[in-house]
């Protein structure tokens, strides 16, 4: 239900690109709203992800552990708005950009591409600036992707 309501928020979003850092307030609204138990919505997450026809396309955009992103791509020609999606879980390693694999799945069948970032987090190289910087260049190897994407400044 709350991943419902913020997938709605997003379709009155201009084009473009924007940032979905939205996994632990998915996961706060959803421990105060609806359930206590974390490990439960994790795997709820990770079903309606598994649920999907649809495959990630995984790319690596620097050297060395933990810098991947998965971009998943609506259907049709394009080219489509992304939303660069940056999983909660306060940095630390136990928490993976699998916990945002139901909202990429949802926010493509919605028309959107997204870019399901994976980061250094504390536990495994990560902090600041490690963490910062993973971001940072993430967000930037999407200009070097072969996609139809709907990137700010492109033409």
């Amino acid at each position: 239900m709350i991943l419902g309501q913020y997938l709605s928020s997003l379709e009155r979003a201009p084009p473009g690109l924007i940032t979905a850092g939205v996994g632990a307030r998915l996961v706060s609204g959803y421990a105060h709203g609806v359930a206590r138990d974390v490990r439960a919505f994790l795997a709820e997450l990770a079903e309606g992800a598994e649920a999907s026809a649809r495959a990630p396309r995984t790319y690596r955009y620097g050297s060395g552990p933990e810098r991947d992103a998965d971009l998943l791509m609506p259907a049709g020609g394009g080219p489509h708005r992304v939303a660069v999606l940056l999983h909660g879980g306060f940095w630390r390693a136990r928490f993976t950009r699998a916990t945002m694999a139901a909202l990429a799945v949802g926010l493509a069948d919605r028309g959107w591409a997204t870019w399901n970032v994976e980061y250094r987090r504390a536990g495994s190289g990560g902090g600041v600036p490690e963490t910062l910087e993973d971001v940072r260049t993430a967000i930037d190897a999407l200009t070097s992707v072969e996609a139809p994407l709907d990137l700010p400044g492109s033409s």
